[in-house]
Parts: structure tokens; sequence; C-alpha cells
């Protein structure tokens, strides 16, 4: 390939375009290193600006990672995590924890907690849980892990004339997850709702998540709710969006209203 000048596309665009080609025809595979900037520069004949700009953009789309002491290399596939959330109370599954449905993948999926504290709760989380903004309440702030690799971050909220007091609070894990010890209160479960954003980390979050440059992440917001549409706990979750595929399933008939009850969330513990 040369430069075309009579191309629309900017110098740097054609040369990522090139390689961007070379990566997906397999050419160049996962770990595989890049020619230098230099060489690029020497080979296609632009400018070291023009080959670094290139290089800039393959790592802007998550194509390319900077690796300590081999320059630049072809990112390295992740694994697919597949994990569902069902709106039918009727699943054959049931309620599947997070871990255990890894583990039919074969992960070895585990949780680290990073903080429960007492706090004045955010605006979108007060809203969800139907109370005023800086109203108090309790998180628990866990990193989510596969084959020892960080893939989400995972933080509970509560009210806190439900939480305080009671083990949603205290910092060790807790017997049967989160919905176990919200049953243990007395609380009946009905019904979960998930809002879905997808946007750029943070750069905390990036750091935590071991994000490569030009990673998106996918932000769910799930409440869950007790009988009454009382909600009593909103999971604010941050998950890696190369590693993850979210799975639905949704009822095609359904008699009567909508069914509130759903399965147990897997991403939240």
């Amino acid at each position: 390939m040369t430069i075309n000048p009579a191309d629309p596309r900017p110098p740097y665009q054609q040369l990522a375009d090139e390689l961007r080609a070379t990566i997906a025809s397999g050419e160049l595979g996962p770990g595989d290193p890049l020619a230098s900037v230099r060489d690029l520069a020497a080979r296609y004949r632009v400018s070291n600006t023009t080959a670094s700009r290139a290089i800039e953009s393959l790592k802007a789309e998550g194509l390319v990672d900077t690796r300590p002491g081999r320059g630049n290399v072809v990112r390295s596939k992740r694994p697919v995590l597949y994990v569902g959330s069902y709106l039918s109370a009727d699943s054959p599954r049931g309620r599947t924890p997070w871990h255990t449905g890894l583990a039919e993948q074969g992960f070895t999926a585990t949780q680290q907690i990073t903080d429960v504290a007492a706090v004045a709760l955010p605006a979108e989380i007060a809203e969800r849980l139907n109370v005023p903004t800086g109203a108090r309440g309790v998180v628990r702030r866990r990193v989510l892990s596969v084959d020892s690799t960080p893939v989400q971050l995972s933080d509970s909220y509560y009210p806190a004339t439900l939480a305080e007091g009671t083990e949603l609070a205290s910092p060790k894990k807790l017997r049967g997850y989160s919905f176990a010890a919200l049953e243990r209160l007395g609380i009946k479960i009905d019904h979960f709702r998930d809002d879905l954003y997808a946007r750029m980390p943070t750069p905390v979050e990036a750091r935590l998540l071991h994000l490569g440059k030009g990673t998106p992440v996918v932000k769910l917001l799930r409440v869950t709710f007790a009988e009454g549409n009382t909600p009593v706990e909103v999971a604010d979750q941050i998950l890696a969006s190369d590693r993850y595929v979210l799975s639905y399933e949704i009822p095609g008939a359904v008699s009567g209203t909508m069914p509130h009850q759903a399965a147990e969330s897997p991403f939240t513990g």
C-alpha cells in the first residue's frame, strides 16, 4: 500500500485503515507486535507524526495496546462472559448467582469487598430509592474478578432505615448474597428494573478494571423492588464492555399483566 494523495481520507487515516485490515484478517493476531513508528513511516513514506497518529487511532478503538519492553501490540482478545437477566419468573434456570453462571462457562469468579460504609446517597441512587438526595444510606462496594482479572465494579446501595444495624452494613460477605440477606430481614423480592448506559470509563474505573485505551464500559443500574413496589436496593454496576455479553430473555406472550418477579441478579452479591 502507498498513501494516495487523491484519497479524501487524511494520510494517517489511510494508514490506520490498512493496519486495521491486517488485524481483522488475522495477518496480525492478538499479542503480535506492530512495526515501530519509524519503520511504518519509512515503509509507507509518511512522517513519524502521521505514523504515530495512525497508531493512536487504533489505540482509541481498542485494537492496540502499548506493552512495556514490547512496544505496540495487537490487543489480546478477552474472554467473553455471558450473563443473563430474565423477566420471566418461570425461567428453567431459576435464580442463578453471578459466580455460579460463570462457573458453568468454565471460569472462576471471585469478589473482593473494598468498602462498606454509611454514605449520603447520590442523586441518581436516591431518586431510584424514592428518598431525598443526600439522605443516609449504606453502600457495599466490591470488585468482581474472573480468573483473577477484574471485570466489574459493583456498588449496592440501601436505605439507612433498612440496612443500618443489619448484616447489610457489615464488612463481611453476605451468606447467600444480598438477596438472601434481604429475605432474612423479612423482605420478599417482587421484581427488578434495569437501566443500562454506555460511556467511557473514568480514570479510576479504567485503572481498577485494567482497561485499555478506547474501551468503554456499560453502566447498569438495577433497582430491586419488594412487594408493594417498594425499592430496597440499587446496584450500580460498571462492566468492562469487552468482556461481557448481557443476555435478556423476554416472554413473547404474557397473559394479564407482565410478571414482576425476576431471577436473581447475576451482578450482585
